[in-house]
């Protein structure tokens, strides 16, 4: 039997307050269409609970991140479905989320950080660990065109030195020089946690129109 697909919600409130050259969903065609809604999160997650999923992850517009007290409401319907129907979720953002109670909250098990450079992520790390969230916590970067051997290199010694989990991205459409296989053959076995993930479609997604898609390119 093949693995199952992870399961994913992709939301759309507000414009988010980043501007990530990497982005990909400024040009998506969802860009302008703001949702999931509440009603349709659970019926996706109703028909995968059926299916065995008792975990997704959710990501998007980081704006119910950066403004996280704005959104309590939503956040507040939100959890109640995860605890109707005992789901735990992982989140995907580049915000740098101070809310303690909201990171220690029982339906979050992994926190997801993009990054550009090492040194705009390592004092937040520090603190997560600090502030004992006990949650699994990994890092993305995207290999671009600029990546060096050496940042490479640090951000495993880094992943190493804090014992979280490192994924280096291939960027969708984007010449990277073969930067990214590059790096993928001299260093995929230098640190159990590591991930070199390529270019590809991995979930299966929720999208801000409320419907489900394998791809999140949509043509």
């Amino acid at each position: 039997m093949s693995e199952k697909k992870p399961i994913s919600i992709i939301t759309n409130y507000k414009e988010c307050p980043h501007k990530c050259w990497f982005c990909i969903f400024k040009n998506h065609k969802m860009n302008n269409v703001y949702g999931p809604t509440e009603e349709s999160i659970k019926k996706f997650l109703i028909k995968y609970k059926n299916l065995g999923y008792n975990k997704f992850s959710i990501s998007g517009s980081d704006v119910i991140f950066e403004q996280y007290t704005g959104y309590q409401l939503w956040w507040d319907n939100f959890h109640k479905i995860c605890r109707e129907l005992e789901f735990k979720y992982s989140i995907h953002t580049k915000s740098r989320i101070r809310f303690i109670s909201y990171l220690k909250n029982d339906f979050l098990y992994k926190i997801v950080l993009s990054t550009e450079k090492l040194s705009d992520i390592a004092s937040y790390i520090y603190w997560l660990q600090e502030i004992k969230v006990d949650k699994e916590i990994r890092i993305v970067k995207v290999i671009d065109d600029k990546t060096t051997k050496e940042d490479v290199s640090n951000y495993i010694q880094f992943a190493k030195l804090t014992d979280i989990q490192l994924t280096f991205k291939q960027l969708h459409g984007y010449n990277d020089n073969n930067n990214f296989k590059t790096y993928k053959h001299m260093f995929k076995n230098k640190y159990d946690k590591l991930v070199f993930l390529d270019d590809g479609d991995y979930n299966i997604y929720l999208m801000p129109d409320g419907k489900e898609y394998d791809k999140f390119i949509i043509e």
